[in-house]
């Protein structure tokens, strides 16, 4: 399988603040969530 992605990241290598995502994209939530949890 190949897999390919574009990443964003802080200095820390973070993509969070204060624990939630810096976005809200309800359809990348319901497809990635089972991957997650």
């Amino acid at each position: 399988m190949k897999v390919e992605a574009i990443v964003a990241y802080d200095c820390n290598k973070g993509i969070s603040k204060n624990g939630n995502m810096p976005w809200n994209i309800p359809d990348d939530m319901k497809f990635f969530t089972p991957f997650l949890i």
